[in-house]
């Protein structure tokens, strides 16, 4: 039955859209520009996944810093602005989340990594696959063999990889 309601309104759509083509015929350019907007505004969208409404939404937009609404379709910002705007893009299976004039920043993702201590954590010997205190033993001998392999004789720093320090000085 859902099908059919569906089948029904596509083929409600698509006759609009076939009359209002025929329409575009129209003689004056700046009519028929208007007429194909027109038609864009009114062509039916499908649903969003996720609304947020009555938010402070940030867009990064110079023109339009903040929006109350957006729409969320397929993982990707489907539609920023008013609630008015936004609640058009509500179906049936939309998750809506009321905001509360609470702050939204679309795409921001802080992953909150101290990039300092990430690197040095890099260096460090993990342990933490270790099952057994031989496991750690053999970890522990891997490393150092890996690491009297990796500081070569032409290193006048003695970093590993023949890394030299004096290359980062400016001339």
């Amino acid at each position: 039955m859902r099908a059919t309601a569906a089948a029904a309104v596509c083929l409600a759509c698509a006759a609009v859209l076939a009359v209002r083509a025929s329409a575009l015929r129209a003689d004056h350019p700046a009519q028929q520009q208007q007429q194909q907007q027109d038609l864009q505004m009114e062509t039916p969208l499908p649903a969003a996944d996720l609304v947020l409404l009555n938010g402070r939404v940030l867009t990064m937009e110079t023109a339009t810093p903040e929006a109350q609404a957006i729409a969320i379709r397929d993982d990707s910002i489907y539609v920023v602005g008013s609630n008015a705007d936004v609640r058009k893009r509500i179906g049936p299976s939309t998750q809506t989340i009321d905001l509360h004039g609470q702050l939204a920043i679309p795409g921001f993702i802080e992953s909150h990594g101290h990039f300092a201590g990430v690197g040095e954590m890099k260096e460090e010997l993990d342990l933490t696959k270790a099952k057994s205190w031989d496991d750690i033993v053999a970890m522990v001998g891997e490393a150092a063999t890996k690491a009297r392999r990796d500081a070569t004789p032409s290193s006048p720093s003695g970093l590993p990889g023949g890394t030299s320090s004096l290359r980062w000085i400016r001339a």
